[in-house]
């Protein structure tokens, strides 16, 4: 469901909230599957929908942030992506480094991943591997 949703039309945002549990019967899917206690969830997050779509995801690994929506290079990506790089992260569009674009207009948007060397470099693992089929 979308939990805000009475204030669509003042543009605040909505969003969706969502746990996931381990189906405990062998049957097909009912009601009893879904009433389990909070500490049966094995995921949970919500979903911010405004001017960017930002989804959350929380499992027994950590917490894990997600946007969506293409940042300007010259103004967003490139300063965030160089305190990353100072902080000894990373910043991808998934084909090549953010401070590597040579920008072609003043507005331009790219896709930007950034965090840790290490997420990202995950990231970039599991991006090509899916990126070839």
């Amino acid at each position: 469901p979308l939990d805000g949703s009475s204030n669509i039309d003042c543009l605040v945002s909505i969003g969706t909230i969502f746990g996931i549990y381990r189906k405990k019967s062998t049957d097909e899917p009912s009601e009893k599957d879904a009433l389990q206690p909070g500490r049966d969830l094995v995921a949970a997050g919500y979903a911010l929908y405004g001017s960017a779509t930002m989804l959350v995801l929380a499992m027994d690994c950590g917490v894990n942030c997600f946007m969506l929506d293409p940042l300007r290079l010259l103004y967003e990506c490139n300063p965030i992506a160089y305190v990353m790089e100072k902080a000894g992260g990373l910043a991808t569009t998934g084909d090549k480094d953010i401070l590597d674009i040579v920008p072609t207009e003043i507005h331009q948007k790219a896709p930007v991943v950034m965090g840790s060397s290490e997420d990202v470099q995950e990231f970039l693992e599991i991006y090509r591997k899916h990126k070839a089929k």
